[in-house]
């Protein structure tokens, strides 16, 4: 899904990995807790540890 949504975009140079690493990494960034919800779905269901790890730094940030 994500290489048909952004296929030909600058996008696509990070990957859906290094885009969400980089989304967790804003997230934790902004503390803001209305972003614990879907930070802790990454964090149990994405298939990549580098993604869960963010998510779980970010969930840290935020204090959730």
């Amino acid at each position: 899904q994500f290489l048909r949504r952004f296929a030909g975009t600058p996008l696509m140079r990070a990957k859906r990995e290094g885009l969400l690493r980089n989304a967790a990494v804003a997230a934790g960034n902004s503390r803001d807790p209305a972003l614990v919800g879907p930070l802790s779905d990454c964090l149990k269901n994405d298939p990549s540890p580098l993604v869960r790890q963010h998510a779980a730094w970010a969930l840290t940030r935020i204090g959730a």
